[in-house]
């Protein structure tokens, strides 16, 4: 699958930000893990309709999830602050993806697909 450049340079300035934005190291590698989970699942799932974009929200979900549960287990820290960075990271980078393809492709290309 090739990932277009303009995903990477948003990520890229989103990740450089993060830190700024949310004042703690911590909570920007979580938004960005979640943002770059988000935005792997919403381009691995045939664009009809909203399923990539619940699909890249449902992974980075399940990622926050699973690393917290292993936090929980003694693998680290534990906090549920972590899964909603997470989840918003997966909401922003679902979405950034989601409108771009929106945006570049248009309907056109969507209802080309469903005639296939």
């Amino acid at each position: 699958m090739k990932i277009p450049p303009l995903y990477w340079f948003i990520f890229a300035t989103l990740l450089m930000h993060a830190t700024h934005i949310f004042g703690q190291k911590d909570k920007a590698l979580h938004f960005g893990a979640g943002a770059t989970v988000g935005a792997w699942g919403t381009m691995t799932v045939k664009n009809e309709g909203y399923k990539p974009l619940i699909a890249g929200i449902g992974w980075a979900t399940l990622a926050g999830i699973g690393k917290e549960t292993l936090d929980k287990a003694g693998f680290g820290t534990y906090e549920n602050k972590d899964i909603a960075w997470m989840v918003i990271g997966g909401i922003v980078g679902s979405g950034i993806v989601y409108f771009t393809n929106k945006l570049i492709h248009g309907r056109h290309r969507h209802r080309a697909e469903r005639n296939i």
